[in-house]
């Protein structure tokens, strides 16, 4: 969803938007100016960001007056609701022109609109909360094709490009790299995740069970049916945020059908530590207010949203947060009417519609805002060619978890057993929304992360190297079995 502060494991709040003031983004700022650890310091802004969330949600009644909630809007104002997005997400794809440098008449912009089953998703009942007149047993997914009309010289693989939103977001997120990474890619694939955008959403509390891995499956097992629905064999397969981490969940399934893996920022890398852990918590419970607060997060954890809670706001209210969000936040979009697109979109994709693969939160993070079964052991076993990670220069994720990846790869090389190639780059004068801070910067890193060469070399990311301030890496797991064996223990232990 909109980018905020997690902790250094860069927990869903990641791509979350829980900047509700503008004293807490000025709060933000100063404390990431004096960070001085990354894992100390985020967790500090963490920390501020949790106090913030839960003053606001002590602040207001939930009842009726909330009326914005969309299970309230009459079947004439969800029609409006629907119809807003489709024009908001129209109006950045008219921006999305005046980014990556090529002339209108060489590339086609379309929507791409797929039908799949509803026996690809594991729910027990599949009602749909959007696009209600589908044809019966289907879901959709909705995306953003960017195709070139001409011959490039640059395109070094039929294999599209297709790309994964992070947390609450939407596809036309990427509206900065459509265009650009057509120079490269003979396809250009932005999709919404069902669950999100203007995909189907279905009533993703009729999952068939509460495990990690028919959560993933949700997503893994759509996309799939999505890739087979487009009979696309092979892709180049990026993720932003949690779709950073939902690909790394696609990747083990079906290595097959991915050439390249490119992580944006992932969430859930690093491994949660105990010692962080009892550190954070002693800080926080050190005050009555502390204790307070951390027992109401654990408790509201897995009850409530992000989105849940802007959409019980008025929303005039909820609409100001938003554009404040992304005045603060997004220093680069410095044109009017563009600012004005972004919230607008945001606002509509997160808080108008219904509610669906945002409940995901719970099941895939700990209270902590750690992966409960963290990619740096995940990865390494992963059977594609190669995975790159991009980070911005001032990223609230923290490279280190990419470059601890890499050590554990080259660890298993050492030890002759296969894994796949991994290198990290940062991109700078950006943040965790690096596709739009530096989206020049970002598409050159997205063509070398696959492998290809920028026709601006002087655009190309800094290429990141392990060094005696990583972190020392956790065990590599000789079996995917071992290492599910230890994360299951983990995760009843907490």
């Amino acid at each position: 969803m909109f980018e905020s502060a997690p902790t250094e494991q860069s927990g869903i709040f990641g791509s979350g938007f829980l900047s509700f003031t503008s004293a807490q983004n000025r709060e933000v700022s100063l404390i990431t100016k004096k960070r001085e650890a990354k894992s100390s310091g985020n967790c500090v802004v963490f920390h501020v960001m949790l106090h913030r969330f839960f003053r606001l949600v002590s602040s207001f009644s939930f009842s009726r007056a909330s009326n914005n909630m969309w299970f309230w809007a009459s079947a004439s104002q969800y029609a409006l609701n629907l119809d807003g997005l489709k024009q908001a997400e129209n109006k950045l794809l008219q921006l999305a022109r005046q980014f990556g440098n090529r002339a209108p008449e060489d590339y086609d912009i379309r929507l791409l609109d797929t039908h799949i089953p509803h026996t690809s998703v594991p729910l027990s009942s599949h009602s749909c909360q959007l696009h209600e007149n589908l044809p019966e047993g289907e879901y959709l997914m909705h995306g953003i094709e960017v195709k070139s009309r001409t011959a490039s010289t640059q395109h070094s693989s039929d294999a599209p490009l297709v790309m994964l939103h992070g947390y609450m977001n939407g596809a036309a997120y990427f509206y900065r790299n459509l265009v650009g990474l057509s120079n490269y890619f003979s396809s250009v694939v932005a999709l919404d995740m069902l669950g999100w955008g203007l995909s189907s959403r279905p009533n993703f509390k009729a999952i068939q069970d509460d495990t990690l891995r028919t959560t993933e499956d949700f997503f893994v097992e759509s996309l799939e049916a999505w890739r087979h629905a487009n009979k696309i064999d092979r892709m180049v397969l990026a993720g932003h945020s949690m779709g950073g981490y939902l690909s790394v969940a696609y990747c083990e399934k079906y290595p097959d059908r991915v050439e390249r893996l490119i992580l944006i920022s992932p969430v859930g890398v690093p491994e949660e530590s105990q010692k962080v852990l009892e550190e954070r918590k002693a800080r926080i419970q050190a005050s009555l207010q502390g204790r307070l607060m951390y027992g109401t997060f654990n408790y509201l954890f897995g009850r409530q949203t992000p989105g849940d809670v802007l959409r019980m706001l008025p929303t005039s209210r909820s609409e100001r947060m938003i554009q404040e969000y992304v005045r603060r936040r997004l220093p680069a979009i410095d044109d009017e009417k563009e600012r004005v697109a972004v919230s607008e979109y945001l606002y509509r994709s997160a808080v108008t519609l219904p509610a669906s693969g945002e409940y995901c939160i719970n099941r895939i993070l700990t209270p902590g805002i750690f992966a409960k079964e963290p990619a740096l052991h995940r990865i390494p076993h992963l059977k594609v060619p190669s995975v790159g990670f991009l980070y911005g220069a001032q990223d609230w994720m923290d490279s280190n978890g990419g470059l601890q990846v890499q050590q554990a790869v080259e660890a298993k090389r050492s030890m002759n057993q296969d894994a796949p190639r991994v290198d990290v780059y940062q991109v700078s004068k950006s943040g965790h929304l690096l596709m739009l801070d530096n989206w020049e910067e970002f598409n050159a890193g997205m063509i070398t992360s696959a492998g290809g060469i920028p026709s601006d070399l002087s655009r190309r990311p800094v290429k990141l190297e392990p060094s005696k301030s990583v972190p020392p890496i956790a065990p590599v797991y000789e079996s995917e079995s071992q290492r599910t064996d230890v994360s299951t223990s983990v995760e009843v232990a907490s």
